[in-house]
């Protein structure tokens, strides 16, 4: 606890009185740059992280725009140093690196950016690509389109239970009506 505080105190170096000369009070100046992180314990080498920010591909089950894929994540990138091993109980692979596994979420890229910079952390942000909207071009004098209109006259409409004067021909004609 003691070392926390310690630390706190340190950012007070970084927050210089100054004086404004035409009123005669003292106002603080804060530098805002990566306070947060130093405030809050995070030890200096993790401070000198950076974040890599992108929003995930969707999924290839995935039929819809969903939310999943409108949110934006931030990782830490892999740091030299920090070995991976195989567990050789589980098979798991192991890390000595404590943000290797994290990952942020946000609403925004503009939310992440603003995380990255309160916390001092450097960042590098990936843009999705665009995709293309996937709209679905109608012919309309396709084969299975040429059923609902004709395109001379008036249009003829029949029933199943009208015979049409085709049939009727037929029935006429037929072998199977001879005396």
């Amino acid at each position: 606890m003691a070392y926390v505080l310690h630390r706190a105190s340190g950012l007070w170096k970084h927050i210089l009185q100054r004086q404004n000369p035409l009123s005669g009070q003292r106002r603080l100046f804060e530098d805002t740059r990566g306070a947060l992180g130093r405030v809050s314990g995070t030890p200096d080498e993790h401070r000198s992280r950076r974040l890599r920010i992108y929003r995930p591909a969707r999924s290839a089950t995935q039929q819809g725009r969903g939310s999943r894929t409108q949110l934006w994540k931030a990782e830490f990138e892999v740091q030299d140093g920090f070995g991976r091993w195989t567990n050789p109980l589980m098979g798991w692979y192991s890390s000595g690196d404590p943000l290797s596994q994290t990952t942020l979420t946000f609403s925004s890229k503009e939310a992440a950016i603003q995380y990255a910079e309160k916390y001092g952390f450097q960042y590098v942000v990936y843009d999705p690509h665009d995709e293309p909207l996937h709209e679905r071009k109608i012919a309309p004098f396709t084969r299975s389109m040429v059923h609902h209109w004709r395109h001379e006259g008036i249009p003829r409409y029949s029933t199943w239970n009208e015979p049409t004067e085709e049939t009727e021909c037929s029935s006429q004609h037929s072998p199977s009506n001879k005396p």
